[in-house]
């Protein structure tokens, strides 16, 4: 025969476990509310973390743009300027040219003897523009002049301590020259007169 104690046991047990079962899926129920509510959490942080990257990440983008076309201008900048220095440098090379030049016709012009020259023997003007020249003549004579078309030449007032100006015009661009006699010898002598259009 059964006890009716034993008989009660399993029906007090089922509830139990029942209840037991219930308790621990609500736990859960609840573990993973929370878990889920962290996962959301963690996911909007993220996305807020993405968002923030991807702003940066533009930013970063246009300001290496910037940095590219800063880096093309400086480029161009740099080409221009080594152009320029280039140019430069070959102006200097025809300048230096020139001077070597202008330095062996000051041997050749403006030098008739001690007692009859001409302070410039090469005088430089632009078309339109004026200079004196200083002519010295240590004899009792007249000194004659004869110049090329394409400038003008006049005497100054009067003679003081052997000498006078000589007042050049430029009237067109080009190379000249004035020659210079005197009827006490035969010395003579030129001043080289170049012209520039600037």
């Amino acid at each position: 025969m059964q006890d009716p104690a034993s008989k009660a046991a399993p029906k007090r047990f089922w509830p139990i476990v029942t209840l037991i079962v219930i308790l621990l899926s609500l736990v859960y129920v609840v573990f993973s509310f929370y878990k889920i509510g962290d996962y959301s959490e963690r996911l909007s942080s993220l996305q807020r973390t993405e968002s923030r990257t991807r702003r940066e990440s533009e930013q970063a983008k246009n300001e290496l743009e910037q940095a590219k076309n800063e880096l093309e201008k400086a480029k161009n900048e740099l080409t221009e300027c080594q152009n320029e220095l280039g140019q430069t440098q070959i102006d200097l090379a025809l300048a230096e040219g020139v001077l070597e030049r202008f330095d062996g016709l000051q041997g050749l012009y403006g030098y008739g003897s001690a007692n009859y020259y001409a302070e410039q023997s090469v005088v430089v003007l632009r078309k339109g523009e004026s200079k004196d020249a200083t002519i010295y003549f240590g004899l009792a004579g007249t000194v004659t002049k004869k110049s090329d078309a394409g400038i003008t030449a006049k005497w100054g007032e009067e003679w003081s301590q052997n000498k006078i100006k000589l007042t050049i015009t430029g009237n067109s661009a080009g190379f000249y020259t004035i020659h210079f006699t005197n009827n006490k010898n035969s010395d003579s002598f030129d001043i080289l007169v170049i012209v520039t259009d600037n």
